[in-house]
């Protein structure tokens, strides 16, 4: 998807996105899911404002339900009536729950911490279990050697903060594009229509 500058910070490209959306989901049962391969930033961002304005319209997505934590439910009903595969699903789930979050309440920001911090590890579980195995039958001088080469846990905790970090500021920049729209006159087929009008 191409927006030519002129045109970009309007909504059209959420529009556009929208409409294509619209066009896949009306072919039905021959579609299982829409998938994009290794999206650009900013087709992302849309993309993620797009599908947070939709899953928050499903009863999987209310305040309750999101607070309740991640589940099978929301991907099932994501993918049944959107056709939004189980990993953007999950990425949604994040900020919107992140969104309906008191970041005041500490019990409420701790409990959206873990939970996302868990999901990060999951990739690393691998490495830690390798490590504790090499631990086990290696030679001290040995085992040194190779967790040089794997690299020290400290590095996996600065790993995630660090994924952590970029993934809030992520999510902060799609909550603000969610909660202040763009409020410009958009130019469509030689007629300005103001908000989508």
């Amino acid at each position: 998807m191409l927006m030519l500058p002129p045109y970009q910070r309007q909504g059209l490209g959420a529009r556009l996105l929208t409409t294509v959306y619209d066009d896949i989901i009306a072919l039905g049962a021959k579609v299982v899911d829409i998938t994009v391969e290794g999206p650009e930033d900013a087709f992302q961002r849309v993309r993620d404002v797009v599908d947070c304005q939709r899953l928050s319209q499903l009863s999987a997505f209310s305040k309750e339900s999101l607070m309740a934590g991640f589940t099978n439910t929301m991907v099932e009903e994501a993918q049944k009536v959107y056709k939004i595969n189980s990993c953007q699903t999950r990425r949604i789930y994040e900020i919107l729950r992140l969104s309906n979050t008191n970041r005041n309440k500490d019990e409420e920001l701790s409990s959206y911490r873990l939970e996302l911090k868990r999901r990060l590890y999951k990739p690393f579980q691998h490495k830690v279990a390798l490590t504790n195995k090499l631990k086990k039958t290696m030679p001290p001088a040995e085992f040194d050697a190779a967790q040089l080469e794997l690299g020290e846990n400290g590095d996996i905790k600065k790993h995630l903060q660090a994924e952590f970090d970029i993934l809030i500021e992520q999510y902060d920049k799609i909550i603000d594009k969610l909660s202040n729209p763009p409020d410009s006159t958009i130019p469509c087929n030689g007629v300005h229509h103001v908000n989508g009008d």
